[in-house]
């Protein structure tokens, strides 16, 4: 594996802060995917200290060893770390250039914390209940529908990266996706896109998920919402209700559209509000939603969020 490290990492520039160093115990990987014009960097911290705002720089080289370009990607999470025994990954692309090779150079140190997630929530607290594939645009994009249920007793901001894998092995893209709020029990929805991906080069994609509980800047409202689906010639309509005391801000319904053996036909989603685009107390807003293929049931699932709050207000 040709990985090439920053032989000055460590230096802390006369701070006078006494960093473990960690370059040696963080294992790399680097994926070339020169069609796409990208290069995916995957991460694993093997010590047992947590890593201080790890940063990957990549450097684009052409066939003849000169420098196309250097960009970097930060693996942080919560608490801007990358735990003890944790995986990251992201991705750099060229828009532009084409390139021969790449090289990764990581900086990475500790200053010796161990400290788990700080904010109660991890991966086994929620629920895919829904995951739907979409080839979208002539085979320009795929996307990747996760309908995910909120098992913990917390509300909270998920963040999804996910890696796009193709069949020959190969990563393709990197997406991601966010649900700025949901409270215990429910359920949401968020999308990833693939862009520049045929669904028949996709094996399968892989995802990590971030979880905020403090600091967020928006409260639940979702758990306020109800909702009903009306059949029509053509489609259906939702409509969705606020039955709590604060605006609803940013409803989006996704709805998928299955035929009478269980396979999805159609999929959309748009938003739903008045003439301020919100859903106010009491007030209910409704959504014809086009499809022209026969169906026989539909789920619904929304996202919703309350207007913005500054989470460094009192």
């Amino acid at each position: 594996m040709d990985i090439q490290y920053c032989p000055n990492a460590e230096l802390d520039f006369g701070l006078e802060r006494n960093y473990i160093p960690l370059i040696s115990k963080i294992e790399v990987k680097k994926y070339e995917n020169k069609d796409k014009r990208n290069v995916v960097v995957v991460v694993k911290n093997h010590s047992i200290y947590n890593a201080d705002f790890p940063e990957a720089y990549v450097v684009f080289f052409d066939a003849s060893n000169r420098i196309v370009d250097c960009k970097s990607i930060i693996f942080a999470d919560e608490d801007l770390e990358l735990k003890s025994g944790e995986t990251d990954f992201g991705v750099v692309e060229l828009y532009l250039d084409d390139f021969d090779h790449a090289e990764v150079y990581l900086k990475a140190h500790s200053n010796g914390s161990t400290k788990k997630h700080t904010n109660g929530v991890t991966e086994q607290d929620i629920e895919i209940v829904n995951e739907t594939y979409v080839q979208y645009g002539g085979n320009v994009r795929v996307m990747k529908y996760l309908a995910i249920k909120n098992n913990s007793n917390k509300t909270v901001e998920i963040q999804c990266n996910s890696i796009a894998w193709g069949t020959d092995g190969k990563p393709l893209t990197t997406g991601s996706g966010t649900i700025y709020v949901m409270g215990p029990g429910q359920t949401s929805i968020l999308s990833l896109t693939y862009s520049d991906v045929v669904y028949d080069e996709l094996d399968h994609t892989t995802e990590k998920y971030t979880f905020k509980t403090e600091g967020l800047n928006y409260t639940d409202v979702l758990g306020a919402l109800s909702f009903r689906t009306e059949k029509n010639e053509g489609g259906a309509t939702v409509y969705i209700t606020n039955n709590g005391t604060e605006t609803a801000e940013r409803v989006t319904a996704y709805l998928m559209f299955y035929d009478s053996n269980d396979q999805l036909v159609w999929l959309d989603w748009m938003s739903v509000g008045d003439s301020d685009y919100v859903i106010k107390p009491g007030s209910t807003e409704s959504k014809f939603f086009d499809c022209s293929v026969e169906f026989s049931r539909i789920d619904v699932y929304l996202k919703a969020q309350s207007p913005f709050k500054s989470a460094y207000s009192d």
